[in-house]
């Protein structure tokens, strides 16, 4: 859109769905797209995925307007969080990925279990 640009965000999916306003309807981007999210869907989504084990990330976009940053800013979670305008993400969608634990760390877990 003119005079925006559009903001990706990924993180903590429990953290994303609180900082969300909207939801992607079929996760398809765009204005004509939002409808009012549903925390519980997104958190009952989570749920289950964690439950398989598996690392899952809230994936989120918004639009800001361009006189709101200049170059060379840091958009980190200072940026993201604590917004004035309270709720102001779209949640797009959850990624989940495999991330099973290093072979030396399982190691390091046996070892640590058996020392008490």
């Amino acid at each position: 859109p003119d005079g925006k640009y559009v903001c990706f965000v990924k993180g903590a999916p429990d953290r994303m769905v609180k900082l969300c306003k909207y939801q992607a309807k079929g996760g398809v981007a765009g204005d004509e797209n939002l409808e009012d999210i549903n925390e519980n869907y997104w958190i009952e989504q989570i749920a289950i995925l964690s439950s398989h084990g598996l690392r899952v990330l809230g994936l989120c976009r918004t639009t800001i307007d361009k006189d709101s940053v200049k170059a060379g800013d840091q958009l980190g979670p200072e940026f993201v969080n604590g917004r004035p305008e309270g709720k102001w993400l779209t949640m797009v969608g959850l990624c989940a990925i495999m991330d099973p634990p290093r072979p030396e760390c399982v190691q390091a877990i046996k070892e640590a279990r058996g020392a008490g």
